[in-house]
């Protein structure tokens, strides 16, 4: 859900504390000034997690790469006529 509900005043302009609740609560909020969206507030959770997807799928590639380079290690000890 977004609510345009903000507006950018200039010089020292502070955020109404009602426009961090609604963040808080999981709501976005887009800033404007003279009419035009400049700014877009989201709750961190949200960011934090797209951060998490990221990281499990970073883990999960480093993974993968890993067990393909112990398949072709126990590949070419196999070549070389070890058998363990």
């Amino acid at each position: 859900m977004t609510t345009d509900r903000g507006s950018y005043c200039g010089g020292g302009a502070r955020i109404a504390p009602e426009l961090l609740d609604g963040v808080e609560c999981g709501e976005a909020v887009v800033i404007t000034r003279r009419g035009r969206a400049i700014a877009r507030i989201v709750p961190a959770a949200h960011l934090r997690q797209a951060e998490i997807d990221r990281a499990i799928e970073n883990i999960k590639a480093r993974q993968r790469a890993g067990k393909d380079a112990l398949d072709e290690l126990l590949s070419a000890r196999h070549r070389e006529g070890h058998k363990h």
